[in-house]
């Protein structure tokens, strides 16, 4: 029997209760090899004598008495520090009768599960990570699936965009060369002659808005040529000097190069960072300044531009994309809507992205990042 009880892989013995402690009575090979002592030197034992802590010691105490209690097997797991190791037992303990002093005896089996311990957090995070990748690629699928729906919809409402412009272009055509040849008729001194100018101005915003409108349906870019992203900057910048002085607002450039090169439709550019940089100029108040930024890292070349404006509302930030939709209303810069919708569609024909962060009260940021193996920065 002794055979047996030594030869069993696992830990098993006898221990008593005596006052507020447990003692060691006899314990298996198994046992002495756990806790690094010979069988013999087991026997009489009390917990503290096995490297036990007082908490250790208590949660035995409550395994062993409930034991008892209930006249049941109790199991329980507790932790054990060895060789600077935590080691994790699996131990049962049931109640097997008084000694002759009065003392309740145990039987218990114990076994290391470190090991399983370790393999079932391992699996536990790999679990999580698995959970955590499948949350990343359901909100991704999500995400094209929203876009699929706004690119149809955008496709549709372009569609339709570059009908009604078709429409109006032809007779704006007639008016436009209706009204060169009465220009044409009255002398510029004439005390009405301003009408004629304020009908060609409208005439020519008309027909902006027709470009834009034919933009959403198929963006034009312009030729491709290597560009200077740096000095585009700059000419953006001074195209837009005059807005910025009529609300008060100074334009800041900055970069880390004096040269990046990209090989982009320079008109196609030009007309993005305008849009955007209007947008910000007005949003902003007198005595604010509008920043426009280069910025790159080894897969992209990043153009922000930074407005401490009022911000665009939470609400309203999904649709800000979106043809017609504008945060403008009752302003005096009210426009179409179209700016935005028609500098991402441009942008994306290019291969770049634009993409924006806003907070209210704050002011928005809108960076346009173009794709760095089209670009060489010198």
């Amino acid at each position: 029997m002794q055979s047996f009880f030594d030869s069993v892989p696992f830990m098993m013995g006898m221990a008593e209760i005596d006052g507020e402690d447990i003692r060691h009575l006899s314990d298996n090979f198994a046992t002495g090899k756990f806790f690094g002592l010979n069988v013999a030197d087991l026997h009489g034992r009390y917990v503290p004598g096995l490297g036990g802590t007082e908490a250790r010691r208590q949660m035995w105490l409550r395994a062993y008495r409930k034991s008892q209690r209930t006249g049941t097997p109790v199991h329980f797991e507790s932790q054990h520090v060895r060789d600077d190791r935590q080691h994790w037992l699996s131990i049962t303990v049931s109640f097997i009768g008084m000694s002759e002093e009065g003392k309740p005896q145990f039987a218990y089996v114990g076994q290391d599960v470190t090991e399983q311990k370790r393999l079932e957090e391992e699996l536990k995070r790999y679990t999580e990570g698995l959970e955590a990748e499948v949350e990343r690629r359901s909100e991704r699928i999500q995400e094209l699936e929203q876009r699929r729906m706004q690119v149809e919809k955008l496709a549709a409402l372009a569609q339709v965009a570059a009908g009604v412009a078709h429409e109006i272009n032809n007779p704006l055509a007639s008016i436009a060369q209706s009204m060169a040849l009465l220009k044409q008729a009255v002398p510029p001194q004439h005390r009405h002659f301003h009408y004629a100018q304020k009908i060609d101005d409208c005439i020519e915003r008309i027909s902006q808005i027709v470009k834009q409108l034919y933009q959403l349906y198929r963006p034009e870019t312009g030729k491709q040529e290597k560009v200077n992203l740096v000095e585009l900057l700059t000419s953006t910048k001074s195209i837009m000097t005059t807005l910025a002085q009529t609300h008060g607002v100074t334009i800041a450039c900055r970069w880390s190069k004096s040269r990046v090169y990209a090989q982009y439709p320079k008109t196609g550019l030009i007309q993005v960072l305008c849009n955007i940089t209007q947008n910000a100029i007005e949003a902003s108040v007198a005595g604010q300044t509008v920043f426009m930024d280069i910025t790159a890292d080894e897969e992209t070349v990043t153009i922000s531009i930074h407005d401490h404006g009022r911000g665009i509302p939470k609400d309203q930030q999904a649709r800000i994309f979106e043809p017609f939709f504008t945060t403008k209303y009752g302003d005096t810069e009210s426009g179409m809507g179209l700016g935005l919708a028609v500098s991402r569609s441009l942008i994306e024909s290019m291969g770049g992205t634009v993409s924006f962060t806003s907070y209210e009260g704050e002011g928005t940021t809108f960076c346009v990042q173009l794709l760095r193996q089209q670009a060489g920065l010198l």
